[in-house]
């Protein structure tokens, strides 16, 4: 972590949408248990170090078409007697855009 905040950073302004928006939507009907049927979308400043950095520092795998980041945080399904990391899948183009940031 502490190479990671040596690196250059950048603040931008940025929307950010939950990625539970409009699950009362989906088909076949989804789990809903966060009480945000319409889901939240705020705007704010946020300050990181480019993925594209850290990913040509690490190398990326040839071939790669996209980045999976798992968060270290968890969460329990209650249809089921699991825990989950929370994970989603980034396009490779859209990680190396200048605008994508880990936030630190």
């Amino acid at each position: 972590m502490q190479d990671i905040l040596q690196l250059p950073s950048k603040t931008i302004q940025v929307v950010l949408e939950c990625s539970g928006n409009k699950r009362s939507l989906f088909e076949p009907k989804v789990l809903e248990n966060n009480g945000k049927r319409e889901g939240a979308i705020s705007q704010g400043y946020w300050k990181g170090v480019p993925l594209r950095l850290l990913l040509e520092l690490c190398g990326i795998r040839q071939g790669a078409k996209e980045i999976v980041v798992e968060g270290h945080d968890f969460g329990e399904r209650i249809d089921q007697n699991k825990v989950f990391t929370y994970a989603r899948s980034l396009p490779l183009e859209k990680a190396l855009h200048p605008d994508t940031i880990i936030v630190i």
